[in-house]
């Protein structure tokens, strides 16, 4: 059954562009992460499997291949776990988001200047 939702089929072709380009094959890059190079194989193909790949194991594959979390956390529009962990450590970060959440973009960015 042919998944069509096209933030993972770009994750997953992102992911394999970024394997690839690192000289990795999937067993290599699943050895690395202590998973199945099947399941690498299907978030990489999600338009194909429909395996979608969870928070942990993208932060996991970023770190494996070098890559800043914002990059493939953007493609699937979430939140990366290295701005999660600042919001948890950082009380003064939560509470700048609590001021600008409500703000619209043009707002925000004044707020930034």
């Amino acid at each position: 059954m042919k998944k069509t939702n096209s933030k993972y089929v770009k994750l997953g072709k992102e992911i394999r562009k970024l394997r690839l380009e690192r000289g990795l094959g999937t067993r290599e890059l699943a050895g690395k992460l202590g998973v199945s190079g099947t399941l690498i194989t299907q978030i990489e193909n999600y338009d194909k499997y429909g395996k979608k790949c969870s928070g942990k194991m993208l932060h996991e594959i970023c770190y494996v291949l070098g890559v800043d979390e914002e990059r493939l956390f953007d493609i699937v529009g979430e939140v990366s776990y290295g701005v999660i962990e600042v919001l948890e450590r950082r009380k003064v970060v939560r509470e700048l988001v609590r001021l600008v959440k409500d703000l619209d973009d043009g707002e925000v960015e004044d707020v930034i200047e």
